[in-house]
C-alpha cells in the first residue's frame, strides 16, 4: 500500500503504550481497595490476630490471584463491573408461527361435593 507515494512500513507499538498502568501488578483500583482493606483491619479493629490472618489472606492470597488475572488481562476489573449490569437472563420471546395456548379457565366458585 502507498501512503503519499512511498511503500508503508510496520512500526512496532510499545507495549506501555496500550496495556494500562498498573501498580503492584494490579490495577489501580483492585489496589485501593486491598490497601483501603488491610488499613481498616488495622487501624479500625485493632491489632488482633484475626485481623493479621484476614490480612495475610488478602496480601498472600488475594493479591497473587489478582496479579494472575492482570497478567491475563489487563482490565480484568473493569470488564467485571462492566458484565455485572447486563441482565442474568433474558426473557423469553414468541415465535412467529407458533399457535397460542388456550387458557386455563378456573372456576371463581368451588364445587360443593
Amino acid at each position: 500500500m502507498l501512503v503519499g507515494g512511498a511503500p508503508a512500513r510496520e512500526q512496532p507499538i510499545h507495549a506501555s503504550l496500550v496495556r494500562p498502568m498498573l501498580y503492584f501488578g494490579v490495577e489501580r483500583q483492585v489496589i485501593a481497595v486491598e490497601a483501603t482493606l488491610v488499613a481498616a483491619l488495622l487501624f479500625g479493629v485493632g491489632p488482633h490476630l484475626a485481623t493479621f490472618v484476614v490480612a495475610a489472606v488478602v496480601l498472600l492470597a488475594v493479591h497473587p490471584t489478582m496479579v494472575w488475572l492482570t497478567a491475563r488481562d489487563p482490565q480484568v476489573t473493569e470488564v467485571f463491573l462492566r458484565s455485572r449490569s447486563y441482565a442474568d437472563y433474558y426473557a423469553p420471546h414468541g415465535v412467529v408461527g407458533a399457535r397460542p395456548r388456550p387458557p386455563r379457565v378456573r372456576p371463581s366458585v368451588p364445587r360443593v361435593r
